[in-house]
């Protein structure tokens, strides 16, 4: 499918047809978001089990698919710079002297994993409006580059 180096993985609960639940480690290729795990053409998915052994579950089989929350997590973990609010390299995590197209890159990537699209339907309202937030931080910071940081 793909290299163990790309492979992401999220941890899921999944609720099946018949009632049980299974927690496990779901593949969700590079990007590693649940959708992409779903939205393949392939029958089923992959799940690693806590003593790390795979198995491939029928997508049919799949009654419900949540994300899996510790105790102490109601947000999910967003590995991204804040930085200061006007200082668009920080967020959108590049230095100022970066060419174009890696600012460019930068902004992109940072749209698609945090586009309020990009997660699942059984999210709660507050992640989706999490991303949404900072969707608009990273549009803002990318006019703020394209109008005043291409000069600088």
């Amino acid at each position: 499918m793909f290299s163990q180096d790309q492979d992401k993985y999220a941890d899921v609960i999944i609720t099946t047809t018949d009632g049980s639940e299974i927690e496990g480690r779901l593949l969700c290729g590079m990007s590693g978001l649940i959708d992409s795990a779903l939205n393949t053409d392939h029958q089923f998915v992959q799940l690693k089990d806590q003593h790390n052994d795979t198995s491939f579950i029928a997508k049919t089989y799949i009654a419900r698919l949540a994300p899996k929350k510790s105790a102490h997590q109601t947000m999910p973990v967003l590995n991204v710079n804040m930085g200061k609010a006007g200082n668009w390299s920080e967020i959108l995590g590049v230095d100022r002297n970066s060419t174009p197209e890696e600012v460019k890159q930068a902004y992109h990537n940072l749209a698609k994993a945090y586009h309020p699209d990009m997660f699942s339907i059984d999210m709660p309202l507050e992640i989706k409006n999490y991303a949404s937030t900072m969707l608009s931080r990273f549009n803002v910071a990318y006019e703020q580059y394209k109008s005043f940081g291409q000069a600088a």
